[in-house]
């Protein structure tokens, strides 16, 4: 169902609150269709990201029904592209979760931050940029 690729994420949220403060530079980008009915794990994230320390640093939200033109994920990549770069730049990993379609989406949106396809592909074999998607 929509939302349900951010289910592995609650994972890594519980492991960041465990590890008190060690990663503060974390975004999580979640999509679904509407904010009222779609936003899996909402108060699970939300209390995350005003713990102290922050179990999570961000938490940046697309819904796609909630506004006249759809705006997905990766439209809000796009939109922190020099962010994103920043931070991958800084050793950062990149876990994608969700439908194929999306995922293609992403990746195209993490090169064209990145500079390239090239860049992303380096980073699959480093194990920095991990896609599950069905």
């Amino acid at each position: 169902g929509a939302g349900t690729g951010v289910a592995p994420f609650r994972a890594f949220v519980r492991e960041f609150r465990a590890e008190n403060g060690l990663r503060p530079k974390t975004i999580l980008f979640f999509g679904c269709q509407k904010s009222d009915t779609d936003f899996l794990y909402k108060d699970e994230f939300t209390e995350a990201l005003s713990t102290t320390p922050k179990a999570l640093g961000e938490l940046v939200t697309a819904f796609s029904r909630e506004q006249e033109h759809k705006v997905y994920v990766q439209h809000k990549i796009k939109e922190r592209a020099a962010d994103i770069a920043a931070m991958v730049r800084d050793g950062g990993y990149i876990f994608v979760c969700g439908a194929t379609a999306m995922g293609a989406s992403i990746r195209s949106e993490v090169a064209a931050a990145l500079g390239s396809q090239d860049y992303v592909s380096r980073m699959v074999t480093e194990g920095r940029f991990v896609e599950e998607l069905w």
